[in-house]
């Protein structure tokens, strides 16, 4: 019950947020290596991988609390849940916190920088800079063959019957709060994890099939370093 109040409160706040100027925050996921997970990303049918979700250039004097709504592919990914550590928020950072996997093909976080654990609750301070762990998650290819994106939005919420409502989560600690850029109800993509198969239908998985993928995956500009990464992985 507290925690809904706290929430609340910190909702109400956060509607008086202005425009913020300067730069986006930046969204980064990486794997336990610390490797970017880009646009291509191989991953073969039984595997699994653990992704950390990171936000960069956050200015001070920091943020209280962050929220997002996280979306995949279910026909190609599902949540690994065999590691008990490999799916959460942390704790450290967000000690009051929530993270909702249903339905699949959606996670949903949330965090405040506001402890229950102790007696009084302690409010610690904002957190500003580059690398903040905002969750991690593991997912295991279930498919033979496809491409699942990886897309990152403001934090879904559900108003009065029912109504579809975002939170501004990511706010400079200040009187009156500051909404960051970088973060909206539109769906960004920040990886994606994918093994071509045999798009040329010729038999077997190779060069051709990796031109075509990297044809259709790249909008604009260069894809490297995913082409490089690609064609190792295949032995090219």
């Amino acid at each position: 019950m507290k925690r809904r109040t706290i929430l609340l409160a910190l909702g109400i706040l956060l509607t008086m947020s202005v425009p913020a100027a300067g730069g986006d925050m930046v969204f980064t996921l990486r794997d336990a290596a610390g490797t970017v997970v880009g646009p291509v990303y191989p991953l073969e049918q039984g595997q699994s991988v653990t992704l950390t979700l990171t936000v960069s250039a956050i200015p001070a004097p920091g943020i209280m609390a962050m929220g997002y709504t996280l979306t995949y592919d279910p026909a190609i990914l599902a949540i690994d849940t065999t590691d008990p550590g490999g799916n959460g928020v942390d704790d450290q950072y967000w000690p009051n916190q929530h993270r909702d996997d249903l339905p699949p093909g959606i996670i949903t976080c949330w965090g405040v920088r506001y402890s229950l654990s102790t007696d009084p609750p302690v409010m610690l301070l904002p957190v500003a800079g580059d690398n903040i762990p905002i969750g991690t998650m593991t997912f295991a290819k279930t498919a033979a063959h496809g491409r699942s994106l990886i897309t990152i939005e403001k934090r879904r919420q559900s108003g009065e019957e029912g109504t579809p409502l975002t939170a501004d989560d990511f706010a400079l600690f200040t009187d009156p709060p500051i909404l960051l850029t970088g973060l909206d109800a539109t769906p960004r993509v920040i990886g994606a994890l994918t093994d071509p198969g045999d798009l040329e239908g010729d038999g077997d998985v190779d060069g051709a099939d990796l031109a075509r993928l990297l044809t259709e995956t790249c909008v604009s500009g260069p894809c490297d370093p995913a082409a490089d990464v690609f064609a190792r992985y295949y032995g090219w």
